[in-house]
């Protein structure tokens, strides 16, 4: 263990906390690759047959992203007997809202092969068809610590005879509200309960280190993996006037490290105990109740992330050097990354009867906050949240792209391009490189009703139109010749679809355990009660109509509304250049630019307030709207209105002297 500081918070109270210390310092990472490839390639009359080999070995010591040195929240917290009232007081007398630390500071030394070996072969047929055909077959192995510190935490293997106690609420024999081990009858303090009891258990049930009673890779290899891919060219006339383009192929990719890197933070090699609610000064390393400790884990299924590709399009040449371009381009990607709390509390389960803690007492008004913690409802009891790294997310993406270019003739060149597009997935990213948090997968099987929805870089409509015109020059000479000629005028006009996006709601002392009945899964979601419109509109305070919009009632499932169902405002952009150039002889020149972006100065909204606040869960009328019940304008940034708009006109000068 080093001797650094730990990383201090102090929560919301605190404005603009200093941010001191860091968690895992000195981050140790290096990459490295050694990479083999070989080909050969052979000429057989119309044929053009090509076969290679690659081969990449990885090597990438890295350390842990565990608390090694410690995170400690000084956050104000009601249910802390120790708390001071201010963050910075209970930093001063010690008093932790969380304290959570690593038992050590390691680091791994992962590697990993990729072997791959393809054939292919182009075949001109005759004058007017051309076909690309061949195969690529991959393995890759799984990435793995040499070192053998890893651990992945097996499902199937989880035994419920074997897991930990933990310590319940109740009363002692004065009425004084304790943690009880229900099995000893043995009590602890309050701030125990949900905590381990000591010397039950096993804190490796259902965890498996590698190379001990699992391969030391955790997860299985891909095993060989078969990818065809075809493509082909028709020139329909044989003067290449209109040609016709398509192809498909299979494409297999390796999941990315993080979801292995974090599997050196689990148990046995790193223990990471997190404290709730007491004093630093009474931690003793001798006597220590831990908490539950939270896992990561890795599918075990051998599924790799693979995409099915393919496209076909129309190239026609016109008048003028134009030539127009018509494609439909798709995709279909499944056995994608996704991250998800295994280890969630079941829906609906803090209002069951026998869920509750007898030593509290239910407020109606506020359902599931008398639940038992967290940890005692969880499936697998022992542990905390188990962040699961699984390949099962699954996306699509469909397109018809056209465009429409000029060949620069006669000082002018010109391009136009449209494209219609769509990007669905059950992830709001379909290219998830953190993993660091959980996603929006579900936890009872409802993963596409609630999640399937445009992804978050959906745009379905892009229209680019770009230009460049030398200006005709005069036959003007000397001073005035100089002044007239060589100008150069271009420009970029962008429209493009605004960003999809949620809606989310603020209830007064409410959170997900009062509306879901669990704290561990995503948010509620708002509840649709008529048409919200598209999500922008021209009024800046009326982006979408906040009268159908409300919160969710206790009990909800989270599928009142979809995920990115609203979409902010369009990017309406013209960016225009100026340009004037002074020959001075030989090579010399002096160049004179002048950049103006968003030229015509358009006010482009961006960002949207989606956090409705309301008095209560009992008294759900709106408390941060724009306009007051007389309709006079109180809060500029209120629920559905925008909050920030893209850059104004900016003028860029530049001179340049080239000899």
């Amino acid at each position: 263990q080093l001797d650094l500081p730990p990383r201090f918070q102090y929560g919301g109270r605190v404005a603009n906390a200093p941010n001191l210390g860091t968690n895992n310092a000195p981050f140790y990472n290096f990459n490295t690759t050694k990479d083999a490839v070989g080909s050969i390639t052979k000429l057989m009359g119309a044929h053009t047959a090509k076969a290679g080999v690659i081969y990449q070995y990885s090597l990438k010591p890295q350390s842990s992203f565990s608390n090694a040195n410690g995170n400690v929240n000084f956050s104000n917290d009601s249910s802390n007997p120790f708390d001071t009232g201010f963050p910075f007081a209970n930093a001063i007398t010690g008093v932790y809202q969380s304290y959570n630390q690593a038992s050590c500071y390691c680091i791994g030394n992962f590697t990993y092969k990729n072997i791959e070996a393809y054939l292919q072969d182009n075949w001109k047929v005759n004058g007017k068809l051309t076909l690309d055909y061949g195969v690529r077959v991959s393995h890759l192995s799984p990435q793995a610590d040499t070192l053998n510190q890893t651990a992945n935490f097996i499902p199937e293997s989880y035994d419920k005879a074997k897991a930990s106690r933990l310590y319940y609420p109740g009363f002692d024999a004065n009425g004084t509200r304790v943690a009880v081990d229900k099995v000893t009858g043995q009590t602890q303090p309050a701030v125990y309960i949900g905590r381990l009891v000591p010397n039950t258990g096993s804190l490796l049930n259902g965890v498996f280190k590698a190379g001990e009673g699992i391969s030391t890779g955790l997860y299985p290899s891909s095993g060989i993996l078969i990818a065809p891919r075809f493509g082909f060219t028709y020139d329909v006339s044989g003067a290449g006037n209109w040609i016709v383009r398509g192809g498909g192929g299979v494409f297999y990719d390796r999941s990315q490290g993080n979801s292995v890197f974090d599997l050196l933070g689990n148990p046995p090699t790193t223990i990471s105990p997190t404290f709730n609610n007491g004093r630093l000064q009474d931690i003793d390393p001798k006597n220590i109740v831990l908490g539950a400790p939270g896992l990561v884990a890795f599918d075990t299924s051998g599924n790799v992330p693979t995409t099915y590709a393919y496209n076909i399009g129309v190239q026609v040449k016109l008048p003028w050097e134009t030539a127009l371009d018509v494609s439909y381009v798709g995709s279909v990607s499944r056995n994608q990354l996704q991250a998800r709390n295994l280890n969630a509390v079941p829906y609906g389960a803090a209002f069951l009867p026998q869920n509750q803690d007898p030593t509290l007492t239910q407020n109606p008004a506020t359902p599931g906050s008398a639940a038992l913690p967290n940890d005692l409802l969880r499936p697998y009891q022992g542990y905390g949240d188990i962040r699961i790294a699984e390949n099962t997310a699954s996306s699509n993406y469909n397109s018809v792209q056209t465009s429409l270019n000029r060949r620069f003739k006669d000082g002018v060149l010109m391009n136009v391009s449209y494209t219609y597009s769509k990007a669905m997935g059950t992830v709001s990213n379909d290219n998830n490189n953190g993993l660091t948090a959980f996603d929006t997968p579900r936890i009872d099987g409802n993963q596409h009703q609630a999640n399937y929805g445009p992804l978050d870089f959906d745009r379905p409509h892009n229209f680019v139109a770009s230009f460049v015109w030398e200006i005709p020059k005069t036959h003007a000479t000397g001073v005035v010749g100089q002044i007239v000629n060589n100008w150069q005028l271009s420009g970029v006009y962008r429209w493009q679809s605004g960003q999809p996006y949620n809606l989310s709601v603020s209830i007064p002392g409410i959170g997900s355990q009062n509306l879901l009945g669990t704290g561990t899964t995503a948010p509620a979601r708002v509840v649709l009660i008529g048409d919200p419109g598209s999500g922008n509109s021209n009024d800046p305070y009326r982006q979408f109509n906040t009268a159908a919009i409300t919160i969710p009632k206790p009990g909800t499932l989270g599928l009142d509304s979809g995920r990115n169902f609203l979409r902010t405002a369009a990017t309406n952009n013209l960016d225009l250049f100026l340009q004037k150039s002074f020959p001075m002889g030989g090579s010399r020149r002096l160049e004179l630019r002048g950049d103006a972006f968003n030229a015509l100065n358009h006010t482009q909204f961006y960002t949207v307030n989606t956090t409705l606040a309301v008095k209560s869960l009992a008294d759900p009328t709106p408390t941060n709207l724009p306009f007051d019940s007389t309709g006079k304008l109180v809060n500029p940034t209120g629920f559905g209105a925008v909050t920030a708009v893209r850059p104004s006109r900016t003028i860029q000068l530049t001179a340049r002297f080239q000899f």
